[in-house]
């Protein structure tokens, strides 16, 4: 007899956590902000209360006095959708604006590189520049007549003087 006692006051006690626990999604529910939030916490609390009843019911409890479970607010849950989607187009928007202009500035910033009066005038033997924008910062400018020496890797890996090179 006495398990059994102590099994009944386990039930109840489990019973009293998942009830508490609905109770705490509904509080959740009534302070969500966003869409996500609003519709998962009322999700919960819907499955919890149908649980604690279930639960109540197999193991012949008594029932507590559950809080109801809010109505979703249509029109509450659209104003926060449109929301949303605004929020998500500007940042999207300026994601765009911002790539655009760091296209544009890049575009700028090689095409002065390549074309510019500091241009990489190393050139290899077939007459194409040996550095790319990207080694801008290694290769020194064109000085004058007299080309300002250079260190790069030929095929073969080894280090030459782009004067030397051609």
């Amino acid at each position: 007899m006495s398990g059994r006692g102590h099994q009944g006051s386990t039930l109840q006690a489990d019973f009293l956590i998942a009830s508490r626990s609905q109770t705490d999604a509904i509080e959740r529910h009534t302070k969500a902000r966003s869409s996500y939030n609003i519709r998962g916490t009322l999700n919960e609390a819907t499955k919890l209360t149908a649980e604690v009843k279930r639960y109540g019911k197999v193991f012949k409890l008594k029932l507590p006095k559950l809080p109801a479970v809010p109505k979703l607010d249509a029109a509450k849950l659209a104003a926060i959708v449109e929301r949303e989607r605004l929020r998500d187009e500007r940042a999207e928007a300026k994601r765009i604006a911002e790539r655009q202009e760091y296209e544009a500035r890049h575009r700028a910033e090689a095409d002065a590189w390549q074309n510019g009066p500091d241009r990489c005038q190393h050139l290899d033997p077939a007459g194409t520049p040996i550095h790319t924008y990207g080694d801008r910062w290694s290769c020194e400018p064109w000085s004058g007549t007299a080309r300002v020496s250079c260190t790069v890797l030929n095929s073969s890996g080894c280090r030459l003087n782009s004067a030397s090179a051609s």
